[in-house]
């Protein structure tokens, strides 16, 4: 198929972790760690993605293969703020100079 990669063959629809267990759901089955999935093995559940072994070779499957998880970078305007504070409004005073309006 013209620009499929080999890996949607395994498509992870869902991750389930708790301290008790660790399921993934991969091409519709759900799967504990040892289950075996479209010719590969389930060898490792994570946040966001699973590691399968097929033949020799290892493949991770991410549940959103676009979205890098480990990205550290979050949009200045998402970024919570340090104190709580609110910006400060500038007014201009009297003399037509800004002049903060929180004082």
């Amino acid at each position: 198929m013209i620009g499929r990669s080999r890996d949607a063959e395994w498509v992870l629809q869902s991750v389930l972790l708790s301290p008790e267990r660790r399921y993934a759901i991969i091409n519709g089955e759900v799967l504990g760690l040892g289950g075996s999935v479209a010719g590969a093995e389930l060898i490792a559940i994570r946040e966001g993605e699973v590691t399968l072994r097929t033949g020799g070779a290892l493949r991770t499957v991410r549940l959103f293969p676009d979205v890098d998880m480990h990205s550290e970078a979050v949009p200045q305007a998402q970024q919570p703020k340090q104190d709580g504070a609110r910006p400060r409004a500038k007014a201009k005073s009297r003399d037509g100079t800004a002049d903060d309006a929180t004082r």
